[in-house]
């Protein structure tokens, strides 16, 4: 569909050229050499043609052929500059409206800038790396109206949790004290001594620090006795039995 709106822009912007720019280019003589009419309008049409052509021939083997798709991008490029030089800057060097340039401007520019970006992000590779983009923007935008939490559970006789300033301080039957420090953006609540919230706005960094504290003791597999998340199943192995 967009490449029919731009051949409609493209085919309304030569017959704007081709009704009033003969005229006009009587008064640019010192910036070309003086062509009749009839000479500029058979230029229009052959340039048209190509232009055709080349649509036509993207439509049937771009498909097939990346020389085909080349073909196209490359005539878009180049009607897109032929807006630039010479209708705008002759419009603004010249302070005389340039044929070409409102036909320019609000199909030909807008339409061929789109065809040549979309086909550019067409690539496998950035397909592949553009959900990803659009869930890192989403996460990031969620995350200033509403912070990412993640919630831990201490279970185990004598394992707790408790804040000192910004510091988690945490008994877990280690011989030595274990204490973490906040990182930046991220804060730490303890509604009870069993229980901590991981709070903040980057999703990644929350995730990374509860993930930490959950290191510090992960459950033991037999009795369960560690740090998990409050969503997590523990699968409990049975414990040796002596012989009968």
């Amino acid at each position: 569909m967009i490449e029919i709106l731009f051949i409609i822009g493209f085919s309304l912007h030569n017959i704007e050229e081709a009704l009033w720019l003969p005229k006009w280019s009587k008064s640019a003589g010192k910036y070309h050499k003086e062509i009749s009419v009839n000479q500029f309008r058979f230029a229009v049409i052959v340039i048209t043609i190509i232009g055709y052509l080349f649509t036509f021939q993207y439509f049937l083997f771009s498909e097939k052929y990346m020389l085909s798709k080349l073909l196209y991008l490359s005539f878009v490029a180049m009607m897109v500059l032929n807006v630039i030089f010479p209708h705008l800057l002759a419009t603004i060097v010249m302070k005389k409206y340039a044929p070409g340039l409102i036909t320019g401007v609000l199909l030909n520019m807008p339409i061929g800038l789109y065809l040549i970006i979309e086909n550019i992000n067409d690539k496998k590779e950035t397909r592949a790396l553009h959900g990803l983009t659009r869930s890192l923007i989403y996460n990031m935008v969620t995350g200033v109206n509403e912070p990412f939490v993640k919630t831990l559970e201490i279970n185990g006789s004598g394992y707790k949790a408790q804040l000192n300033g910004t510091k988690l301080a945490l008994s877990l039957g280690l011989s030595h004290p274990c204490e973490m420090e906040a990182p930046k953006g991220i804060t730490f609540e303890v509604p009870a001594p069993n229980r901590i919230v991981v709070k903040g706005a980057d999703k990644q960094l929350v995730g990374e620090t509860a993930a930490r504290i959950r290191s510090k003791r992960v459950p033991d597999p037999y009795k369960g006795k560690g740090i998990k998340y409050d969503y997590e199943i523990l699968h409990l192995k049975e414990g040796k039995t002596g012989a009968k």
